[in-house]
């Protein structure tokens, strides 16, 4: 069972519309604190977290109720809008996702609803293109990143297919939380990239994200294409 909570932000769109034209750097802003609060608090508690759209991030991990209701305290001093969590579990992360997306609607401002008692193993990749960072030489900043971006996206629909959850984490490396090992295969077979793809088996999101990146780093270290797994005993 995969444990994910959907943390959203509540008439965010409003505010946005309410503070003037000159905004976007503020918004740039706000979003940036909002984010590095959630992704501090969850890494701190053994879990992962990441924005979606900014006024909704996802996080992932065996956390309680009790820390939900610290993490709304944290939220209360630099959010500019109330904020509802919906929580969830399910075998596919994609299905926990939706349906603690349907509880962070349902639940009243500064609220929690649902359950995130799962159990078991998180099973994480991290998907890297090789000599990708040549492109930004051959070609352009922007035209690398739109290469990236187009690659992210075949991976997030195949993922997607698989009941998964893909994430972009910047440069050119993906991180996709999957419900078994073999459903990489999928991705390993995309034409026309060549992969390094770490994965990590442990009983929390951290610890998964960070053993699928000491996979990577050793494929890179060796210079080797392909799949290394990783798993805590």
């Amino acid at each position: 069972m995969v444990c994910v909570s959907v943390i959203r932000l509540i008439g965010y769109r409003e505010w946005t519309e309410n503070i003037g034209s000159d905004r976007e750097y503020l918004i740039q802003d706000v979003q940036a604190r909002l984010h590095r609060a959630v992704s501090n608090f969850f890494s701190f508690k053994g879990g992962f977290a990441h924005p979606l759209r900014y006024d909704l991030m996802v996080g992932i991990g065996k956390l309680d109720i009790e820390d939900y209701k610290e993490l709304l305290k944290v939220l209360t001093k630099i959010s500019p809008v109330p904020v509802s969590i919906g929580l969830a579990h399910d075998n596919s992360p994609l299905k926990a996702q939706r349906h603690a997306s349907r509880n962070a609607f349902n639940a009243k401002p500064w609220s929690i609803i649902g359950m995130n008692n799962g159990y078991g193993s998180f099973v994480v990749a991290h998907i890297d293109i090789v000599n990708s960072s040549r492109d930004v030489y051959e070609t352009s900043a922007y035209d690398s990143y739109l290469k990236i971006l187009k690659f992210y996206s075949k991976v997030a629909c195949i993922i997607e297919k698989l009941g998964g959850l893909t994430f972009y984490q910047g440069g050119d490396n993906i991180i996709a939380f999957i419900s078994s090992p073999n459903d990489i295969k999928k991705i390993s077979v995309i034409n026309s990239f060549k992969l390094r793809i770490g994965i990590g088996i442990a009983e929390s999101s951290r610890r998964a994200v960070a053993l699928a990146s000491q996979a990577l780093d050793e494929l890179r270290r060796k210079n080797n294409e392909g799949v290394l797994i990783f798993e805590d005993r």
